[in-house]
This record gives C-alpha cells, structure tokens and sequence, in this order.
C-alpha cells in the first residue's frame, strides 16, 4: 500500500493534526507501507516546519507548488476543513479517508472517522475510535500532594498558558506536589516562575504522564491521550466550539477563556482532590486496525452514470450509501470489499436459515413466481415468424426460471458462476448453461455469437459492481428489438420509506446498486433502451404498521391496495425493448 498524509498545517488550527499523521504514518509505516506527506504550504515554510517536527524528515515530502506523488493507493486527509473542490483534486487520485473533517468535504468522503466528539450532523462511518489500542496503563507515583501538567497543545493560539499558570500561582499555594507547563513547538515563548517545571518542544507527551496527576489542557487529542494513562484531565478551552465537544466528549470542562480561567481559580483545591468526570466509552478500534482491512478500489462515483457529485446518504462502519442525483438511484462504496459467495452452502444452509427452506426445496415456487414474469415477456418476445424467441436467464442458480421458460416454449440457456447448479440444470433440466463470471466479458462473447431475444436477471444485477459495463454488454448480446428483464429490491418500497438506514443497514455487503423505479426509468434509455416498465413487487403491508392485522383482514387488504396503487412493494421487476437502431450512449 501507497499512503500519502496530508495534515492541516494552516495557523490557529494546532499542531496536532500533524502530530497525529506523524504516529499513524509510523504505525503504516512498520506494516510495510510506503508512505508520503504532503503540506499545503510554499517550500520556505515547510522547511520551517520540518524544524518544528524533526520525524517529517524521515518521508518525502511535497509542498504546495508541487504535485503529489502518483500510483498512490489511498489519500488520508488531517486536515479540520475542506472544501469541495480541495477534495475532489484529491479523490481524483486515489480512494479518500478524512479523519475529523468539518468542511465541505464531510457531506461527499466515502469514509470518515471521527477520532473525537464531532458537532456536524453528517454522522461518520467511525466515532471515537483512539489513535492506537490502549496500551498497559503506567506506573505511578503515591504522593500526598497530586503533580500537575500544564499543557495547551503546540501552538496555543487563544494564550491560556500563562492566564492558567498566574491563576494556579495565586490560589493554588501547597495544593501540588510540583507544577509544570509544556510549551509548543508553535507557541509563543514564555517566562515562568521559580519553581514551574518547562518541557519545550516534546514530540510526545507519553514520558510524561506517569509523572503528573493533573493535566489542564483544552479539548483534542491530547486529553484523550492523558486519560487512557491514567492522568485526571481538566479543560480550559478557547472558545464555545471547543467546549461544547468536550461537554459532547464527557469530560470535565470549565467551559472557555477568561471566564473558565477565573473559574479554575475557584475550585482548584477541588480539582486537587480529584474532582473529575467519567469519558463516554469510545470505540476499541484504532485507527491503524482499521485501516489494515480497507480496500483501495473505493471511490464515491456512481457505477451507473459516472457522476461525482453526490453527498453520502447514510454511513456505516464498513460502507457508504450515496444518492445519485443524476439517475435517481443509490449505490454502495464498501471499503472492506467483503461480498456474499455464492457457492453450494449459499443455496442450502444459508438459504434455508433465511426463507425456511433450501433453494431446490424452494423450486418449485420460484419457478411459479417466473411464469408471471414471462406473461409480461412472451407477447413481444413471440414476435418474431414463430420461431421459439431465443433467451438467456443470466445467473440462473438450479433453474428454476429456465424451466418455466423451457415449458412456455422458449428455446434457453443460462450463465451461472456456481458448479453444482450448473451441473445440477445440466443433467436434470437438459438445458445448456455457460460456467463463467457475469463480470467477465468472454462470457459476453459467446450469446453475442448468436444474438438473444431476451435477457433476464432476477435479483442478480444489483451484485454486480461494474453497472455501466454489464448494461452495455446486455445491449449488445439483444438483437434489435429484444428484451431485458430484471428484478431486484426497490429503494422506494415501504421499507426504504419507513427507515432508509435500517433498510440499506439491512442490504447485503454486495449490493452495490439499489434500483428505484424512477432510477430505472432513467438510466436504461442511457444505455439503448427504450418502452421501460417497471412493475412494483413484494408488497409487505405488514410492514407499515403493526395495526394492519392479520392476513385477510378488512386494514391488511385495504393497506395491500395501498401498496399496490402507490408502487411500494419492496422489490421492483424491470422490462425494457432494445432501440431497433440507437447505440447505447455509455
């Protein structure tokens, strides 16, 4: 893997994020990765910055007035906010993951982890998750009197350390066993009183917190680090922003600026005692583990359109859905690539813990349900001089639909990836079956030898990641004027419009695209189609509400009307003719 870090190095914005980048970029870095910084400054001021950050110097760098490094295999982005446009030059790269982003590029990232309490409503795919996984806690000292720390990040833009310091040097005489304060590679110089213990320019605070009891500090990384050693935390915070995260994150904060400084004055032999408050759990993932398991292929790019610009509509640890506001349409980015094998335990075991049954026990069904689909294809399909219309049900399983075709008079194949329902159509069904991938093209090849009239896939085309690729293959395999038949969920059925994250929650790993029927409507005339139907199926009205009663009941069937007039079934089938001469347009 390939990694390039890009931190937020603009002033006021902390040194942290560097910080951060700096220990994950070590942690890749020991996995065997290569990795890249780069820094969003000129030259001259990343020279300086190197100076500040001595560990910089052990990766290439870039800087502003270059171009980063290509073959890269993913981009992370440290960088507070950014905008849009920022962030699709970098996506154009390579797969982004931003790391507390509050900028534009929230809305649109496939993959976003919070490392701390964020207030944006975009929730991410990761909250809380720490840095590293919480090591052995270290020792500390038994003292009468507590040591306190006195640290304000590496920068200290809003000046609390010296404000903080004068007011413990005031009122807090004989309550500590030793006072210390860190100083920033960033911040200003300081003088402090005899007796206050100076750290400059620390690369970490780890050595330390075996050493102090207390640490004032203001909300980010930092508190979180001191609290996972061990060490009391307090928060005087600049500003309103950063205390209500550290209210969000549970921590004991005294809320922001002179007011909080004066405050601190006034419970100090409280806070000596212990005064405290206990953090929210928070993920025990790190973030290096996390990214361990991502893929690289994990661009937020609708597979039917092509279209960029779409935000994400709901986020969950391993996956991205987003809504296509070209085709109407939503997709999945899954950045763990985790997809459903179809093999034999797929169709026996797994199945049968699903629908009751195994998929051969459940034949018979299926194939009654495909003689209604047929009825829908058979009065376009028959117009061709008598001759038995030519089909191919591609990912046919153990047949079922094949053999309802076979009885209807139409002369079949099928194309299954699986062996044993290859073989299993083969010697029970006598009905020639192509072994081979729907993402392989050669299997295209060989129907466009002899040309279909029809196409079907039931509840197969939303497995399929390649969209733009299989529904050109698909119009090219039809002769003019031939059918393409499909079934799959419905984004638009009541159980979408009930509870969208709940639904796309509940969508298999690999269904990259769920289909809605404006979404179909839509995109299949992109691709040569034309005279789209779609018919709404898998009406479920006991899933709007637990008062429709029983099946057969006076409000079930009247909510079955519902259903049906309204076209909330929670699958849909879709039925489109070839252009007699338009070209697809993809």
């Amino acid at each position: 893997m390939t990694t390039i870090f890009v931190p937020s190095v603009r002033k006021k914005n902390g040194t942290g994020h560097v910080k951060r980048c700096l220990l994950l970029a070590e942690a890749l870095k020991r996995e065997g990765e290569e990795i890249f910084f780069y820094l969003d400054v000129p030259t001259e001021e990343g020279v300086i910055l190197k100076k500040q950050f001595p560990p910089l110097n052990d990766y290439p760098l870039f800087f502003k007035t270059q171009n980063p490094p290509e073959g890269l295999d993913r981009i992370i982005l440290d960088n507070r906010q950014t905008s849009y446009e920022e962030f699709i030059r970098w996506e154009s790269l390579a797969p982004v993951i931003l790391l507390d982003e509050g900028g534009e590029a929230r809305s649109f990232g496939s993959f976003l982890i919070d490392t701390l309490p964020n207030l944006e409503r975009q929730k991410p795919n990761i909250t809380g998750s720490p840095l590293f996984s919480s090591g052995s806690r270290p020792v500390r000292q038994e003292r009468e009197k507590p040591a306190l720390l006195i640290s304000f990040g590496g920068e200290d833009p809003a000046g609390l350390t010296l404000p903080v310091l004068n007011q413990i040097m005031k009122r807090g005489e004989g309550l500590f066993s030793e006072i210390a304060v860190v100083r920033g590679a960033a911040a200003p110089q300081i003088s402090l009183p005899e007796g206050v213990t100076l750290y400059e320019s620390l690369p970490s605070l780890e050595p330390l917190w075996g050493k102090y009891d207390i640490l004032i500090t203001s909300f980010g990384l930092t508190p979180y680090e001191a609290e996972r050693a061990g060490c009391g935390v307090v928060l005087v915070n600049p500003g309103s922003y950063h205390s209500r995260l550290a209210r969000k994150g549970g921590f004991f904060s005294l809320g922001s600026g002179s007011k909080a400084v004066r405050l601190l004055g006034r419970r100090l032999k409280r806070i000596a005692a212990g005064e405290k408050k206990t953090l929210k759990p928070i993920s025990s993932e790190s973030v290096p583990d996390i990214l361990k398991k991502f893929s690289t292929d994990s661009k937020a790019v609708c597979p039917l359109c092509g279209q960029e610009k779409n935000r994400a509509v709901v986020r969950f640890p391993d996956r991205t859905f987003y809504y296509c506001r070209s085709c109407r349409n939503y997709y999945l980015v899954n950045w763990r690539n985790e997809a459903e094998v179809y093999d034999r335990e797929y169709f026996f075991s797994r199945y049968k813990a699903q629908y009751g049954k195994t998929y051969l026990e459940d034949f018979e069904n299926i194939k009654q349900v495909s003689f209604d689909r047929l009825n829908h294809m058979e009065i376009l399909l028959n117009e061709n001089g008598g001759t038995p219309p030519k089909l191919v049900d591609l990912g046919c399983a153990f047949g079922p639909f094949l053999a309802a075709a076979r009885d209807k008079g139409f002369d079949c194949r099928g194309v299954e990836i699986n062996a044993d329902g290859a073989r299993w159509i083969e010697e029970n069904l006598s009905i020639p079956v192509i072994r081979g991938s729907l993402e392989d093209k050669q299997v295209y090849d060989l129907i466009a030898r002899e040309p279909v009239d029809g196409a079907t896939l039931w509840y197969v085309i939303e497995h399929l990641s390649g969209q733009r690729e299989l529904l050109t293959q698909l119009n090219l395999i039809l002769k003019p004027g031939g059918m393409l038949a499909f079934g799959t969920p419905s984004g638009k059925g009541i159980s979408a419009r009930r509870n969208l994250r709940s639904f796309l929650e509940n969508s298999p790993a690999d269904h990259f695209v769920i289909y809605t029927p404006a979404g179909v409507r839509r995109i299949l005339p992109r691709f040569g189609f034309s005279s789209v139907t779609v018919r709404s199926v898998g009406h479920h009205p006991e899933r709007f509400a637990g008062w429709v009663g029983q099946k057969g009941s006076f409000t079930y069937n009247a909510m079955m009307a519902v259903s049906r007039l309204f076209s909330l079934g929670d699958s849909l089938e879709a039925y489109a003719l070839k252009n007699v001469t338009k070209e697809p347009s993809e």
